[in-house]
């Protein structure tokens, strides 16, 4: 059945009921809400969305349900939406791909249903990737503020019974403030389970986006636990007849701590429940005239302090440069030559040989080693740890910054640079 068409697109459309929104651009964009809690991210960029990446197994072409985030080109695209439903459709010269998502009254979840249609005259093999970006923040701009440190409390875990992904995140002020986020697919038996992924820099890369995600040619690791970026990915692998088509189901629904998610999921567990929700949505948005539509974003206020935060920075940032101009034009450490000599040079960088710090050149064609940090303490306790002066050198805490190398330095030779480097520095203890 089809849903009424919009004679303009709008910039955005809200699917909602009493306790889920969708957010949906026709580009393919969007962000989940459950309870005034954002379940994914809402960052205002091209990799920010619900996504399912098509590859063809024999040809090795890949595309995207939507226009985002691969932005491969069609034969033609086309969006329709609903109070409570909405369509994509891409139709390629031996394909055609179409996402259905709708949103159950009364229900904390919205369903997807991804359908590939085969319009050759060959069996066709294809792999059927989703990807979901989890925040689990009410506050938005928590994540835009400091996005790596406010994603190392989410966990995440993998329940093979419901082949879902479930998402929490750690707090110890309030343990059940946050909901649950479960990520899951239903399928029948003409598909292959492959595997799912949680870390957002396994599967897209390093210094990569969504537009070239490194984990749609790989296999997934099957990570979980606490993860630095998280990321909900499942992939499963069918084979589609001439001229035939299939369908798979997505659900992602949020729960409060007196819900049980796995419970839940029993309940929608199997694809004729799940299809029965598609139709009645359908037909009630065929009755209905047009959706919720939003042609500006109701975070105005949040992207006019976005852009106060970045002239302050961008202020500071001049400062800065000014002040260390001025220190340098009256007697200030000068920089070091561009192609000046380093002691142990291992094709990255090196030792000053006159301060002892370590440089990094960087190069436009090589990407500098990854960061890594230690904290260096000693194991006594405070009664029995000597009375030292807090100006004295070398006592407290001292922490070390260092860099994957590509080549090892000798032990001893570090050893004796890294101690005359802390010598030198006069480090204070903390209470």
């Amino acid at each position: 059945m089809s849903l009424p068409k919009h004679s303009a697109m709008p910039q955005k459309i809200i699917l909602k009921n009493d306790r889920f929104e969708s957010h949906l651009t026709p580009l393919g964009n969007g962000y989940l809400i459950s309870r005034n809690c954002f379940l994914t991210s809402h960052r205002h960029s091209s990799d920010d969305g619900l996504f399912f990446f098509v590859r063809d197994i024999d040809s090795g072409k890949m595309w995207s349900a939507t226009q985002a985030p691969l932005f491969a080109p069609a034969h033609s695209y086309t969006f329709e939406s609903g109070l409570s439903s909405a369509r994509f459709v891409r139709r390629d010269n031996e394909s055609e791909t179409i996402l259905d998502i709708v949103l159950p009254p009364e229900e904390p979840c919205e369903l997807r249903r991804l359908t590939v249609r085969n319009l050759s005259d060959v069996e066709r093999h294809i792999e059927i990737t989703s990807s979901v970006d989890v925040i689990l923040l009410f506050d938005p701009l928590r994540d835009a503020r400091h996005q790596t440190f406010s994603n190392m409390f989410i966990g995440a875990e993998f329940s093979r019974e419901e082949h879902a992904l479930l998402y929490h995140r750690r707090s110890f002020e309030a343990p059940d403030r946050f909901p649950f986020f479960m990520h899951r697919v239903i399928f029948d038996a003409s598909f292959t389970f492959l595997g799912f992924e949680t870390d957002r820099e396994a599967f897209v890369g390093r210094n990569r986006s969504f537009l070239t995600p490194a984990g749609l040619l790989s296999p997934l690791k099957n990570t979980s636990g606490y993860i630095l970026d998280p990321l909900a990915v499942l992939r499963l692998s069918t084979t589609i007849p001439p001229n035939g088509s299939r369908t798979l189901l997505f659900s992602n629904s949020a729960h409060i701590a007196s819900e049980n998610p796995h419970e839940y999921a029993r309940q929608l567990d199997t694809p004729e429940k799940l299809e029965a929700l598609f139709e009645s949505a359908f037909r009630s948005d065929a009755r209905s005239s047009l959706p919720q539509l939003e042609d500006v974003s109701p975070y105005e206020s949040d992207q006019r302090s976005f852009s106060q935060e970045a002239s302050q920075t961008s202020d500071a940032a001049s400062i800065s440069s000014s002040e260390i101009s001025r220190d340098e034009k009256q007697g200030g450490v000068p920089p070091p030559e561009p192609n000046s000599p380093l002691l142990f040079d291992n094709g990255f960088g090196g030792f000053d040989p006159e301060t002892h710090a370590y440089r990094i050149r960087v190069r436009p064609d090589l990407l500098p080693p990854q960061p890594w940090s230690n904290i260096l303490r000693t194991n006594t306790s405070e009664r029995s740890r000597p009375k030292v002066r807090s100006d004295q050198p070398g006592s407290g805490i001292v922490s070390m910054v260092g860099f994957r190398l590509g080549a090892t330095i000798p032990s001893q030779i570090l050893r004796r640079k890294l101690c005359s480097c802390v010598e030198k520095i006069p480090t204070k203890r903390f209470r």
